[in-house]
């Protein structure tokens, strides 16, 4: 089994808009492994101001994706998940130090995880641009 302090996390922020972010208000809380009662570390506490700033980003980000091409769309999600695979293991030895759940268990969460993701992945080419309103109500 790897070394805990290999798995666990280098970044405690928050991430939106494509880089790391120090919580705008509520700071950090300490994680506990179920399992030991050992300390994980810190992680971001998120507020209701982070959650803005993260929705605003992602507002701007849609202007960009929207005219992105489907199979475009398909591609990344298909790397995405096929990312998600690469790293089952590590996920899943990451949820079972913060969770305490069996390895095994979160190895399949991911394989889920990822099968559901290529599944949208094919869902993305079925879209019909005219069946939906891409932007404000209006």
């Amino acid at each position: 089994m790897p070394s805990k302090q290999i798995l666990l996390p280098s970044h405690r922020d928050l991430y939106y808009g494509g880089s790391w972010h120090r919580p705008k208000s509520a700071g950090y809380y300490e994680l506990t492994s179920p399992g030991s009662g050992e300390s994980l570390g810190v992680a971001a506490d998120g507020s209701a101001a982070d959650v803005d700033a993260a929705v605003s980003s992602a507002r701007a980000a849609f202007a960009a994706w929207r005219n992105v091409a489907p199979l475009d769309r398909a591609k990344a999600l298909r790397r995405f998940a096929a990312i998600v695979r690469e790293h089952a293991r590590e996920l899943a030895m990451l949820d079972a130090i913060d969770c305490g759940n069996p390895v095994r268990a979160m190895v399949g969460d991911a394989e889920v995880a990822a099968a559901q993701i290529d599944f949208f992945a094919g869902l993305v080419t079925e879209m019909k641009a005219r069946a939906f309103r891409w932007g404000p109500a209006g």
